[in-house]
Formats: structure tokens, C-alpha cells, sequence
């Protein structure tokens, strides 16, 4: 069977990079190396910090990025995904120098948490734990606000979201770190979200199945992982997103 080959613009942040690459490895149907799906990845960690671009007027990512993606393009990727939420402001700019699909991670995650819970109306909240940066441009409420979804954040424990990513960033991964996590996720639940995503790639490495919650822990990482696998062997239902 003749696989796509995946072009992974990573390195926002490396830790976050491995993470996808490991849950795309581990959700192959592979019985021997030849099964797996092949990957061109540009775990490039230089990139500028994309929040203080977009808060404080930062150094801009966009050249780094746009550059990353024509540099897969020319390496034989036949598309491209890219593990960072807040990365995705960049989204169109980045799509535009390639002629290949970008998928994005937000509009496959907001249609995933349609389909999990867009049905029940009692589920119209959803919680966001993410950067400054993603809460400030609103990326995720432009994707859910399409399927009615309101988006809430845990303000005012925002910062020990912030604390939580760039603790990631620096290699703490401790139990610490993941404490960081319980008063932003209360807040949300005591607001009435019944699902959360995790939308910084940082958060899931810490916020995994033993956080304490109610309600529905999303992935969006998990959620790429799985595009990624069914776009490259070719399979189930995927989501047609960017160019094609």
C-alpha cells in the first residue's frame, strides 16, 4: 500500500514535536518497519515565541514558518500538519507559499468535539486551556463558534496555564507542574464546560488521564495524530481541509 509521506512543521516546542510523532507511531496499524508512515520533520525550535509576537509585537515566526513549509513541500511531503495551537494564527499565511494540504489542527479538533458532544445541547460550553496568545486571537472560538459552541477560559488562573507550558518547555514534566493545572480545569468545569481541550501541545504531556475532571479532557495532538495516520495510509473519513 503506497503511504503519504507527512511533513511536520515541529519544534513548538520539541517536547510537544515528540509527542505527536510518538502517538502517530503508536496509532499505525504496523506490524514491521516498513508499515510505518514517513515523516520529513523540521523540529526547528527557533522559531520565535509565538505568543510574545502576538501579545508584545515579538519577533515574527511567519518568515521561519513559511520558510519550514516550502523546505517539506521540496522534500517530497504530500502534506503538511503542525503540532502547535498557536502556531495556526500563522495558518493561511503558511498555506499560501505551498501547493500542498496543510491540515489544521484546530478545524479537526472543533469538528471532533461536534461530533462528541455537539449533539447534546446541555454540552454547549467548552473550555479552553491554551496560551495567552491563542485566547487573545480567538482562533479556537472562530472554529467552535460554527457549530454553536461557546468558548470559556479560566481566567482569572490563566497565568498558571502560562506557568504549566513554559514549565513543559523548560523539561519539568514533574508532578508540580501538572498541580499547576487543577484550579484553571475547576474553574472551567465550576463554569460549566463539558468538554476541555488542552490547546497548548505542551498541556497534554502533563494533563493526561490521572488529572482529576469531570469533564472531557480533549487532545487536539491526539486528534492530528489520528487525521494524520488516516490521510497518509489513506483510510477512514478524513477531514478535507486546506488544499487538495
Amino acid at each position: 500500500m503506497e503511504k503519504k509521506v507527512v511533513g511536520v512543521l515541529g519544534g513548538m516546542g520539541p517536547q510537544a514535536t515528540v509527542d505527536f510523532m510518538d502517538k502517530v507511531v503508536k496509532k499505525t496499524p504496523a506490524t514491521k518497519d516498513q508499515d510505518h508512515i514517513r515523516m520529513v520533520v523540521d523540529n526547528n525550535p527557533q522559531v520565535p515565541d509565538r505568543t510574545k509576537a502576538i501579545i508584545e509585537g515579538g519577533d515574527n515566526p511567519n518568515t521561519y514558518l513559511r520558510d519550514m513549509a516550502k523546505r517539506l513541500e521540496n522534500m517530497g511531503a504530500d502534506f503538511l500538519v503542525m503540532p502547535c495551537n498557536t502556531a495556526h494564527y500563522f495558518y493561511k499565511d503558511i498555506q499560501d507559499v505551498v501547493n500542498i494540504p496543510f491540515v489544521n489542527m484546530l478545524e479537526c479538533t472543533a469538528r471532533y468535539i461536534n461530533k462528541l458532544i455537539g449533539n447534546d445541547s446541555k454540552q454547549g460550553k467548552v473550555g479552553l486551556l491554551a496560551t495567552s496568545g491563542t485566547l487573545q486571537t480567538e482562533i479556537y472560538q472562530n472554529q467552535l463558534s460554527q457549530f454553536g459552541f461557546e468558548v470559556i477560559t479560566p481566567e482569572p488562573y490563566q497565568q498558571l496555564v502560562m506557568e504549566a507550558i513554559y514549565a513543559v518547555k523548560a523539561g519539568d514534566i514533574g508532578t508540580s507542574t501538572r498541580e499547576l493545572l487543577e484550579k484553571p480545569i475547576k474553574q472551567l468545569e465550576n463554569n460549566g464546560a463539558k468538554a476541555i481541550i488542552m490547546g497548548c501541545t505542551e498541556i497534554p504531556v502533563i494533563a493526561t488521564t490521572e488529572q482529576t475532571t469531570q469533564a472531557e479532557l480533549i487532545d487536539p495532538t491526539e486528534v492530528l495524530a489520528d487525521e494524520t495516520v488516516s490521510r497518509a495510509l489513506k483510510t477512514g473519513d478524513k477531514l478535507e481541509i486546506g488544499k487538495n
